[in-house]
């Protein structure tokens, strides 16, 4: 995850716990009243993970620094200075982007009709599936790995199909770690990205003709987060 650039500077594309850290630090420099004062303006999906980080680097962009809270659906706070220019910032890219919102009490989402998906059947077994590894479309290597996949996959060891849609993101990248700050801009670039939503379809053996279907989302940098639907799963080896 670590990408030198020259030898005066490294680039780093943020982890959450580091970006949660220097967010952390940020808010101990502030007042008691600075930091209570702040308000929830709109929702995102909780097992949306490219919306977060959009969302995240979208506004930090603008120097506002933001939290997320809740289990149903991500709450997203800022100061209440800057409440109604990030929700109006957040719901333009909610359109643009394609990621779903709930602001203001309406919900905005992509029609169905204009999402793309890319669909390969594979109907191999878990252990067929590593033999034949280079072939896998990129989407499906980045779980092999995840204990969150594996442990799945032993209780549904037939892989029926695989299907994937591309999704492009904002996201922050840290230039400058000891001097990273977001309400002063600095320390950090914000950057596109793409990433990939992917539904998998599981089943105990090869003679039944439907499965169940699991979500997780593939990042930029090749990490595979699962949706929470998987039945098992290691939140610590969850990326």
């Amino acid at each position: 995850m670590v990408a030198t650039t020259s030898s005066a500077s490294h680039i780093y594309d943020i982890p959450n716990r580091l970006l949660a850290l220097s967010v952390s630090r940020f808010h101990e420099r502030q007042n008691r009243s600075a930091v209570s004062d702040r308000v929830n303006i709109c929702a995102i999906e909780t097992r949306d993970r490219i919306a977060q980080r959009h969302v995240r680097a979208l506004l930090a962009s603008e120097g506002i620094p933001v939290g997320f809270y809740g289990s149903l659906s991500y709450g997203v706070s800022v100061p209440k200075p800057r409440a109604e220019f990030a929700r109006s910032l957040i719901e333009r890219d909610a359109k643009k982007y394609g990621f779903w919102l709930s602001s203001a009490g309406r919900v905005i989402e992509s029609a169905k009709e204009d999402i793309q998906w890319e669909n390969r059947a594979i109907l191999m077994s878990r252990i067929e599936l590593r033999k034949s590894r280079a072939d896998l479309p990129h989407v499906m290597r980045a779980v092999l790995a995840k204990s969150w996949f594996v442990q799945t996959a032993k209780q549904l060891p037939i892989i029926r199909s695989i299907r994937w849609r591309l999704r492009r993101y904002l996201d922050i990248v840290v230039t400058d770690a000891r001097h990273f700050d977001i309400t002063e801009r600095r320390g950090f670039d914000v950057q596109d990205r793409q990433g990939y939503d992917v539904e998998l379809t599981l089943a105990p053996n090869s003679q039944l003709s439907d499965g169940t279907t699991y979500t997780y989302q593939v990042l930029s940098d090749g990490s595979a987060w699962y949706s929470g639907q998987f039945p098992i799963a290691d939140r610590e080896s969850g990326n």
